[in-house]
């Protein structure tokens, strides 16, 4: 069962930094206190900067700590909270695969982008050291000790 609801952006979280958050803890549709029956730890707070809701888990004697976020607080909200309280282990499982996608989506993105470079940085590097003078690059004399460079005449 998937449930829509848009999550606050990098965008929103960054513009609400500096704010502070306003707990709710009555509103025109009974979020906050339908948010309160789905775990009684759990507390609904608008971030007037960064303009989106949050859920945090407030248990007692530890920090507050985010359970999500969102643009808009509706019964959606209330039904991703039920989802993820009811079978937290699938969720996680879901976000450590949301996360190994990312992960992989930025290794090629970053692969893409330095790749020639780096090929073209790597060529120059190997030019200079078999004409015997590494110019601008530093090799450590431990290197040299070991033979790892062929440096011509040297």
């Amino acid at each position: 069962m998937t449930i829509e609801i848009t999550p606050a952006s990098l965008a929103h979280v960054t513009k609400g930094r500096g704010g502070s958050f306003v707990t709710i803890e009555d509103d025109v549709l009974d979020i906050a206190k339908q948010i309160q029956e789905v775990h009684p730890e759990f507390e609904l707070q608008y971030n007037e900067e960064g303009e989106y809701f949050r859920v945090v888990q407030a248990t007692p004697g530890y920090r507050k700590h985010t359970v999500t976020t969102a643009l808009e607080a509706d019964t959606r909200l209330v039904n991703r909270l039920k989802a993820l309280v009811a079978d937290p282990e699938a969720n996680r499982q879901s976000q450590v695969e949301n996360d190994r996608r990312v992960e992989a989506n930025q290794d090629h993105r970053f692969s893409e982008a330095v790749g020639e470079a780096s090929e073209r940085l790597a060529f120059a590097i190997r030019s200079e050291l078999k004409k015997g003078r590494p110019g601008n690059v530093y090799i450590p004399p431990d290197m040299y000790q070991q033979n790892k460079f062929y440096m011509k005449g040297k």
